[in-house]
């Protein structure tokens, strides 16, 4: 029988964090014409994840999940919200962070 080994921040070994990214409202608009092309990057663990982008929209639905290695437990999620563009750099429209250790199973 295999027993369940618990690190010091209460993660068991091998786990994994499943991140839904379901919708944003009211954006902000970064283009000229009054809209976004938005998309979401997630940064957790040094492991890197990013949406589609939707063309033309302050409401976008992406109903995209991704999944993350977790080491530690002390890891923190980065969600950040970009326009993309075609000519100049991508737009940066917010961010927060989430620390992993906030969450409940």
């Amino acid at each position: 029988m295999r027993t369940e080994v618990v690190n010091k921040y209460g993660i068991m070994e091998n786990s994994v964090l499943t991140v839904s990214v379901i919708e944003a409202r009211d954006l902000k608009p970064m283009d000229f014409d009054g809209v976004s092309d938005p998309y979401v990057i997630l940064e957790c663990a040094g492991q890197t994840c990013q949406t589609k982008y939707h063309k033309s929209t302050l409401n976008p639905i992406w109903e995209e999940s991704f999944t993350f290695d977790i080491f530690k437990g002390d890891e923190i999620l980065k969600v950040l919200v970009m326009d993309k563009d075609a000519i100049k750099s991508d737009d940066f429209e917010g961010q927060c962070f989430i620390p992993l250790n906030s969450l409940k199973n």
